[in-house]
């Protein structure tokens, strides 16, 4: 499996991550403050998918 891919990076993944940025530039701070939350909530929630199908993939190929 590439690094790319093991790592779950994708241009997807940052372009969105872009215009969530961009959009949230307009709204006041306290608004932003509630983005940033939930988007680090969704950012969590990637990585633990990624290292829960990581964590199977690596016990596949050790069995």
């Amino acid at each position: 499996m590439s690094p790319r891919l093991r790592n779950g990076l994708d241009d997807n993944l940052v372009t969105r991550l872009s215009i969530l940025s961009f959009v949230g530039d307009g709204f006041k701070i306290g608004e932003n403050k509630v983005l940033d939350a939930n988007l680090l909530r969704l950012l969590h929630n990637w990585w633990l998918q990624w290292r829960f199908v990581n964590a199977r993939a690596d016990a596949t190929l050790s069995s």
